[in-house]
């Protein structure tokens, strides 16, 4: 979508409204497709001080956790929604990467599979569960895995061998 136009559609609402969440979110929202985690971030950590429970913000901050090396606080936050959470895509990749982190690859490939499920379009899940595949000794699986996005070119090095 038009992410600029989204977001002055979303400042323009927040400012005519400057209580209204579901702009904030918006705004979030488009700030975190724009690739602007610092501002994104901001937002929710406002909108979580309104509504602890909003499970956008939560995703948000969940996310960077993740992404931090915080996986286990990242599902501690998330489970304060479960059951909104535990199947979601980003929830079961933090989850595969937990797993990953500790060395519990068909686990964690467990998890990257029903991500993956959920959201076939996403490549960089594939590479996760490929990844994993690899550690548990599954070549093939991590050859099948990768065949629907084979034709990127930002698949990570250590899977290229793989095509």
């Amino acid at each position: 979508g038009d992410l600029a136009n989204a977001q002055i559609w979303f400042d323009k609402a927040i400012a005519a409204y400057p209580l209204d969440l579901p702009a904030k979110l918006g705004k979030a929202t488009v700030l975190w497709e724009r690739n602007d985690r610092k501002g994104a971030l901001a937002i929710a950590a406002e909108v979580l001080k309104k509504d602890p429970k909003s499970p956008v913000a939560i995703m948000m901050k969940a996310t960077d956790l993740a992404d931090a090396g915080k996986e286990e606080e990242a599902l501690a936050l998330m489970r304060t929604t479960i059951p909104f959470f535990e199947n979601d895509p980003t929830s079961l990749r933090i989850k595969g990467d937990l797993e990953f982190r500790k060395g519990f690859y068909a686990t964690a490939a467990r998890h990257y599979r029903q991500a993956v499920n959920q959201r076939p379009d996403a490549p960089e899940l594939r590479y996760k569960l490929a990844s994993a595949l690899v550690k548990d000794g599954d070549t093939d699986g991590a050859r099948a895995a990768l065949a629907p996005v084979a034709a990127r070119d930002d698949i990570p090095a250590a899977l290229q061998p793989l095509l």
